[in-house]
Order: C-alpha cells, then sequence, then structure tokens
C-alpha cells in the first residue's frame, strides 16, 4: 500500500467517523427535545390534565 493510498483510506475512516458522529448527535438532540417539542406544538396536553382522571378533567 502507499503512502498515497493510506492517506486516502485514513481520510475516509476520519470523514465516516465524522458523519456517524454527527448523526449520533442528531439523534440524542431530537430525542432530548422530542418531549418539549410536543409539549410546545399540542399546548392542551398539560401535566395535570394527563395525570388526573377523566372525570375530574375540565372541559
Amino acid at each position: 500500500m502507499t503512502p498515497q493510498q493510506r492517506a486516502r483510506d485514513r481520510r475516509a475512516v476520519v470523514a465516516a467517523s465524522l458523519g456517524n458522529a454527527l448523526e449520533w448527535f442528531d439523534i440524542i438532540v431530537y430525542g432530548s427535545f422530542a418531549v418539549v417539542i410536543s409539549e410546545l406544538s399540542s399546548p392542551r396536553a398539560t401535566p395535570r390534565s394527563r395525570s388526573s382522571p377523566p372525570s375530574a378533567r375540565s372541559p
């Protein structure tokens, strides 16, 4: 294997690793904020209304 091939292979591994790390970061951020996003997009879903029984909820 020539030094040029080694350098090309090393660049490919670094680029693939960086892409993989960015994908994991994206998954972690989305997973962390999924609850916040859902609560902001659905204002009727408050913690009180989810925890009380249906008969005790106000209309």
